[in-house]
């Protein structure tokens, strides 16, 4: 992270992006946006806003991530809103993997890891397994 931080402080100053006093203050509102797990600009402006930040800090930090992602996730205004690269940079897509097996295998990983975490909270019961499918919850049911 430090690295695309210095190089992010050195293309607002190599290319005049704000003011040199807003320097540190951009750098510092991405390295936080990175902290927190890149979240979407509304979300991320919910986060600000609850930390009590005032209208122009929120104003500032939301152009500050803007312009890094705009940097270094794509120049598409997609990636700039949400913080999502491209699809076409992973590296599974790069490999030739189709987008729907990576999707398909993202998925498997997701919530096979949350049911298994359901399980070892004592939450939900070991699923039976089936000859040729695995172990896995066709459904929940929750009864109040």
């Amino acid at each position: 992270m430090k690295e695309y931080l210095k190089l992010y402080e050195g293309e607002l100053i190599g290319k005049d992006l704000v003011r040199q006093n807003q320097v540190p203050y951009m750098v510092w509102w991405v390295k936080h946006y990175l902290s927190i797990g890149q979240p979407g600009e509304a979300m991320y402006a919910d986060i600000l806003e609850k930390e009590g930040r005032k209208d122009w800090q929120i104003r500032q930090a939301l152009e500050a991530v803007k312009i890094y992602c705009s940097m270094y996730l794509g120049d598409s205004e997609e990636a700039a809103v949400t913080g999502l690269a491209p699809l076409d940079d992973l590296t599974s897509v790069l490999h030739g993997i189709d987008e729907k097996e990576i999707a398909n295998e993202l998925w498997h990983q997701v919530f096979g890891n949350i049911n298994e975490y359901l399980v070892r909270e004592g939450i939900l019961l070991t699923p039976e397994h089936k000859i040729g499918e695995g172990r896995y919850f066709q459904a929940l049911y929750i009864r109040e």
